[in-house]
């Protein structure tokens, strides 16, 4: 029997929904939602607001699925609910609200469980090994994938060096023209973290919301050159978040923090010698079908 699955992913910056049977992908589409604004604080909690804004966004996303008529749905949280100091409130609402459990991943499980879903991507198969990174709103995942002789991790770790944290983190007003020197804050925040960047000389598959925004401006397929993220940065800092919408029609829950996730893409680019990147829409969520499936065989 061909069964069906809808996954709801609680993201930093949004909440996403796949819809998929052991054949093909029904449904993936995404609510911007931003249940992690004020991350970047020492205690970040999650207002009462945002949370009444996310259930509602919760509460759509399962009406939608429910046209698939899913055998098992699944929900998610990543960064922002695993940081939040009212997580556990967070997950009591939705549960009271929509009769589900909300399943909060560490940074390891989120690794994981993304590397499983890029192994899926028809597009990497043909490499013996790769580097893959996610950046998110909360946080980066690093994962180093081997394909050849057998399928296996080799390692896959978590870091608070998503987005929407850096944005808050080191840019006044991201919503205006963005000072160079703010920037390049983010990007020495990087080196320091990840002083020795894990993986190198192989190559960089990536995903990712920011990812698939720039794709969608630069008009490409899964190759995203180096140069051409750098022209972009360029662009998109030295214009207004209206006119990033307006011109790029960038998604306006996105619009804000482009700026900082091409920084953060092109600076996780240089440190792994790349000079370009593979895009991959086979995420976490694909990660958790594939879970599910081998779980149900």
């Amino acid at each position: 029997m061909n069964k069906c699955v809808a996954i709801i992913d609680i993201g930093t910056n949004s909440i996403k929904l796949l819809v998929a049977n052991q054949e093909r992908t029904l449904l993936d589409t995404i609510r911007g939602s931003r249940i992690g604004e004020g991350i970047a604080q020492k205690k970040f909690i999650i207002s009462k607001p945002i949370i009444e804004r996310n259930i509602q966004a919760i509460h759509e996303l399962l009406n939608e699925a429910e046209a698939f008529k899913p055998d098992h749905v699944i929900i998610t949280g990543t960064s922002a609910v695993r940081d939040a100091e009212n997580s556990k409130e967070f997950c009591q609402e939705v549960k009271k609200a929509t009769g589900y459990d909300v399943r909060v991943l560490s940074g390891e499980e989120e690794a994981t469980i993304i590397a499983k879903g890029v192994a899926t991507d028809p597009n990497v198969e043909a490499f013996n090994e790769f580097c893959h990174f996610d950046l998110g709103g909360g946080s980066l995942e690093c994962i180093h994938y081997q394909n050849q002789p057998e399928s296996r991790v080799l390692f896959a770790e978590s870091y608070p060096l998503g987005i929407v944290r850096l944005t808050e983190k080191f840019i006044t007003n991201p919503a205006i023209k963005i000072p160079q020197k703010e920037l390049l804050r983010v990007q020495d925040f990087i080196e320091e973290e990840l002083p020795n960047f894990p993986i190198k000389n192989l190559p960089l598959v990536a995903t990712g919301g920011g990812l698939s925004t720039t794709k969608n401006i630069l008009k490409t397929g899964p190759i995203l050159h180096l140069n051409d993220l750098e022209d972009l940065l360029n662009i998109l800092s030295n214009i207004t978040v209206e006119e990033r919408i307006a011109v790029y029609q960038i998604p306006t829950f996105r619009a804000d923090v482009m700026p900082t996730a091409l920084m953060i893409i092109i600076t996780l680019a240089k440190k792994a010698n790349a000079k370009s990147i593979i895009h991959s829409s086979f995420n976490l969520r694909y990660g958790l079908a594939e879970e599910y499936f081998r779980s149900t065989s």
